[in-house]
């Protein structure tokens, strides 16, 4: 199945503590946060494949994304609903938003639950 959405590249400060030294580091993470509407079928996906981001004058291609929870959004019934977002790496991070650039497509294909995966 293919997923294709157009997204903001949301940027967070993540504080970190080393096992090995117990240093305290703070890095930048950017995150593309998936509409509500992907939520069904984002919940059960711990990864995509290919992913694909297009913006107006390069695409970058990403092998595969781990899924995370990013946050909840909470309706004004009070009812909380989950998003769902990829981290994209640093190095292509920092030259979107060098360019100026916030609203990105993507394009990810989703692995079939079905299919077992290959154990090498």
């Amino acid at each position: 199945m293919i997923l294709e959405d157009e997204m903001k590249i949301r940027m967070r400060k993540v504080k970190i503590k080393s096992k090995k030294t117990g240093e305290r580091k703070e890095y930048t993470m950017y995150f593309v946060v998936f509409s509500i509407e992907y939520n069904d079928i984002l919940k059960n996906v711990k990864e995509l494949h290919n992913v694909e981001i297009v913006t107006k004058d390069k695409r970058y291609f990403i092998k595969k994304a781990t899924v995370y929870k990013y946050s909840d959004y909470k309706r004004k019934d009070g009812e909380k609903i989950p998003l769902y977002a990829i981290v994209i790496p640093k190095k292509m991070g920092d030259e979107l938003m060098e360019k100026g650039i916030r609203k990105i497509r993507i394009i990810a294909e989703i692995p079939d639950q079905n299919e077992p995966t290959a154990v090498m």
